[in-house]
């Protein structure tokens, strides 16, 4: 009788331990909806991050509750991802310029079609790029000008955007001036596209004419100054 008893005991003991393993494997296939929930809620918040920067281009205007509700989303949420303004502002930038450098990747770097055609074709090609990037990032750019000039220059997110987009198309350019110029082809691109790249963001800060940043002139003019300073026909 005690041994019948015994085995009726492990037999309950065995069961419910693999009751409880069955329950603790299953319980990773609830996890990832949550996550995926958190997830979606994150990206909200940062596209709505970016959108207030786009809108008032300056940081000092982005409020946490207009951000919340952009997003659609809590206070709890929000400082369950972010300890405060400043870090949320930073996660925004991240993702923000992150992208941006995808999409210089993916334009130039993997579009073969990109380099094909003359120096001279080459060089409005850039000067278009950097325009087009402006125009469309206009509000965050602007915002990081005035909060990062300010504070720390070598930190600014647009400096080192601007870096890596010039170490895809300056040696480009560079090779393709080879056989009409002497010195150091590199060096002179580089001091040309840091004059293209001041005006733009002089123009894009401070608008002061004649040279308008929506105007039509801008991307004509700086392309015939790359094209003259480097002297491509």
């Amino acid at each position: 009788m005690a041994a019948t008893l015994k085995r009726q005991e492990d037999h309950k003991r065995r069961a419910a331990r693999a009751a409880a393993q069955t329950a603790e494997a299953a319980e990773p296939a609830l996890r990832p909806p949550r996550q995926l929930r958190s997830e979606e809620t994150l990206a909200k918040m940062i596209q709505a991050g970016r959108d207030l920067i786009e809108q008032h281009a300056n940081f000092d205007l982005v409020l946490i509750g207009d951000v919340i509700r952009t997003a659609g989303t809590s206070t709890g949420a929000f400082y369950g991802r972010f300890k405060d303004k400043d870090g949320f502002i930073a996660s925004v930038l991240d993702a923000a310029f992150a992208e941006m450098r995808a999409e210089a990747d993916k334009a130039i770097r993997d579009d073969e079609a990109w380099a094909q055609g003359t120096a001279s074709e080459l060089a409005a090609r850039i000067v278009s790029y950097y325009v087009d990037m402006s125009r469309q990032n206009q509000g965050m750019f602007k915002a990081v000008l005035r909060h990062f000039a300010a504070r720390d220059p070598d930190a600014n997110p647009m400096r080192w955007l601007d870096r890596h987009v010039q170490s895809l198309v300056v040696p480009v350019l560079a090779h393709k001036m080879q056989p009409q110029t002497l010195g150091d082809s590199e060096s002179e691109v580089r001091i040309a596209m840091q004059m293209v790249v001041g005006t733009i963001t002089l123009t894009l800060l401070t608008d002061p004419g004649p040279l308008r940043f929506d105007g039509d002139l801008i991307e004509t003019k700086l392309t015939a100054m790359l094209q003259r300073f480097l002297r491509l026909p």
